[in-house]
Parts: structure tokens; C-alpha cells; sequence
């Protein structure tokens, strides 16, 4: 049953969102949290909130009223500027501390299916439509580059580099300042999930054709390939050399990031489409069986499931001594545990 009923939600997951990259009204999606210190800010439906970590209360929401298209991709967020994109096309520029609008960027042809990447003075905005729009913090365009296929995953960055993933198989390396393209190189699969990128200087992606790729930041060079069995959807965490994801199948890996060897794998009972979350005691992940699974770092061996009999598409975050769980299709629209794996609170969508 298993191998015939978890590749038909994957089925349902990437038709939904590919229609949505091209216009249509529905779409599967779920909330994106970004943890900041004391504050989780969510996107969900149609708006952010902003909630405290410690009891889950809400310190302020954007828009007051709900816009028509939903905000679903985490948000971007620095000391004075976050950064959200919308299923109409609109980039939205809002203050963290109060939740006062600050500009809107509308340029794009297609939905914000990715989070934002804040890097300097600029915005680096992914679109469905296929460009990484560079935005200043006042809202104008400074560059756009054309990747020719959906952009799903968030850039990332060294500082110097910014590295953008497509579903067109390719991994692009761009000058933050001009947009040009220093390097690319085709990863053989569909790149849905934002890559890693350790401090030596190593990305590490998953990509739909069912492998993990490490590649050299510096030069595209594709240093080792593994297979995983089925498509990865979950970005690679990393701790103390060994890399955490799961593919579509609800296998959770741990492979070596030196040579993407494996260390183990444990079959955590459903499909996984979000990222594993490091925390003091293991690596959190969440399946769309509505487990929550605490996996201990050196066997895989389960330490802890909580089981909560709902939609858990999303990717679990570490924040303030709780991991926080986005959930789907239900009025909670988080879920936070303690590192035992017993709820504290959670957050329901005002009325």
C-alpha cells in the first residue's frame, strides 16, 4: 500500500503547485515559519503573524484583513525589513517590530511559491515565473536574472555568492551585485527543496530525481552523487559532518557529508516534504500522517513520536527550547513541543 499511496500524494503536492506557479486558483500549501530569537513569523492564507515563542500569543498580523491570493512561503526577516511573497504575484515589504506595510514589489508574472533571501541592502525574491528579482529596500528592481524554469527554493548565500536551485535541473551560481552568472551545472533532477551550504564551502541538494548532490560552491563541480530511492523534497540540516533529509517516501537518511556515504536509515511511517530540524537531543522531522518524530543523531533510533492526526506537510524549526510545526487544512495553524515531545501550546487562526 505503501509504495502505491505515497507516490500518488507526491503526485497531487507537484501538480497542485505547479498549477498554482501557473495561475490557477487551488493549491496544497502550508504554513512557512521563520524563527527569530523570541518571535515566530508565520505565513499562512492570506496573511503573516507575528507569535511569541514562549506561551504562542500573537503580537501583530499582516494585512489586518486577509488578502484574496495566500501567503504560504516562509517569510525573509532582518533587524528592520521582512519579506513576503504572495499566490498574486506581490512581494510584500513589512516592518517585523510593528507589522506596518512598507512597500509592495509587483513586477513578477507568477506566484511566490519560495521565501526571500535579505542579504545587504537588496531582496533576493525567487518567482514561479522562472527570475530571481533583486529588489532594494526601497521596492525598486536593481536586477533580474532568467532561469527559464519555476524557482521553488530560496537562494542562498556566502556572503558573496548568491546559489539559486531550479526546477529545470540546474543549480545557479549569480554575482549578488549584477546578477550575472559566474557558473551553472544540471544536477540530472528537479531541485524543489533550498540546498545547504556548509562553512567549507560544499552545497548540498536534493533534487526529484532521487539523489543527493554535494557540488563545490567555487567551481559547480559535482563532487558525489547518492541515490535515496524516491524524490526529495526536504532540504539536507546539517551536525557534525553527517547530513539529515528524507525522501518522498518518509525514509529519513543520514549520510556522511564527506563522501555521501550512509550512516543509517529509518522509515519514519508516512511521506515527508519538509526539512528535519536540529535540535539538542536529535533531529525533528514531520510526516504528512501527522507524527512528529525525535530521531537520535548517531543510529536513527525514534526517541520520541508525538502523533497528532493532522495535515504536517511543512518543515519543523527549532526555536527557544520548542520545536514548532506548521499544520494544513485545520484551525491550528502551529503546533509547538518541548524537546520531550509534549505539546506546550499551539496557535489557532484569529476568527
Amino acid at each position: 500500500m505503501k509504495s502505491r499511496v505515497l507516490p500518488l500524494l507526491f503526485v497531487v503536492l507537484v501538480t497542485s503547485l505547479l498549477l498554482s506557479a501557473c495561475g490557477a486558483p487551488a493549491a496544497v500549501a502550508w504554513p512557512g515559519i521563520t524563527p527569530v530569537q523570541d518571535t515566530a513569523y508565520i505565513a499562512y492564507m492570506g496573511q503573516v503573524f507575528a507569535i511569541r515563542t514562549s506561551d504562542g500569543g500573537m503580537l501583530w498580523k499582516f494585512p489586518e484583513q486577509a488578502v484574496g491570493a495566500g501567503m504560504y512561503a516562509a517569510p525573509a526577516v532582518s533587524d528592520d525589513l521582512l519579506a513576503v511573497g504572495d499566490y498574486n504575484n506581490k512581494l510584500h515589504a513589512v516592518n517585523p517590530k510593528t507589522g506596518s506595510g512598507l512597500w509592495e514589489f509587483g513586477e513578477a508574472k507568477a506566484r511566490y511559491i519560495a521565501s526571500p533571501l535579505i542579504l545587504g541592502d537588496t531582496v533576493y525574491a525567487p518567482n514561479a515565473d522562472g527570475h530571481l528579482y533583486a529588489i532594494n529596500r526601497q521596492g525598486t528592481l536593481v536586477w533580474k536574472f532568467e532561469a527559464g524554469q519555476a524557482l521553488w527554493s530560496q537562494p542562498i548565500s556566502d556572503g558573496k555568492v548568491i546559489y539559486q536551485a531550479s526546477l529545470g535541473h540546474h543549480l545557479y551560481a549569480l554575482d549578488p551585485q549584477t546578477g550575472n552568472l559566474n557558473w551553472s551545472v544540471d544536477l540530472g533532477g528537479a531541485l524543489v527543496s533550498t540546498p545547504h551550504l556548509d562553512e567549507n564551502g560544499v552545497i548540498y541538494a536534493g533534487t526529484l530525481a532521487n539523489e543527493v548532490v554535494a557540488v563545490d560552491s567555487a567551481s559547480g563541480k559535482i563532487l558525489w552523487k547518492t541515490n535515496v530511492a524516491s524524490g526529495v523534497w526536504s532540504s539536507p540540516v546539517i551536525k557534525d559532518g553527517t547530513l539529515f533529509l528524507s525522501n518522498i517516501d518518509g525514509m529519513v537518511y543520514a549520510l556522511k557529508a564527506a563522501d555521501g556515504s550512509l550512516v543509517w536509515k529509518t522509515d519514519i511511517g508516512a511521506s515527508v516534504t519538509g526539512s528535519g530540524a536540529i535540535t539538542p537531543n536529535g533531529v525533528v522531522f514531520a510526516n504528512d500522517k501527522g507524527d512528529v518524530v525525535l530521531l537520535s543523531f548517531e543510529k536513527g533510533e525514534k526517541a520520541w513520536t508525538y502523533t497528532s492526526g493532522l495535515q504536517l506537510y511543512g518543515s519543523p524549526v527549532n526555536i527557544q527550547d520548542h520545536v514548532l510545526v506548521g499544520v494544513t487544512h485545520n484551525d491550528k495553524v502551529l503546533l509547538a513541543f518541548d524537546y520531550s515531545g509534549k505539546e506546550t501550546w499551539s496557535f489557532a487562526l484569529p476568527k
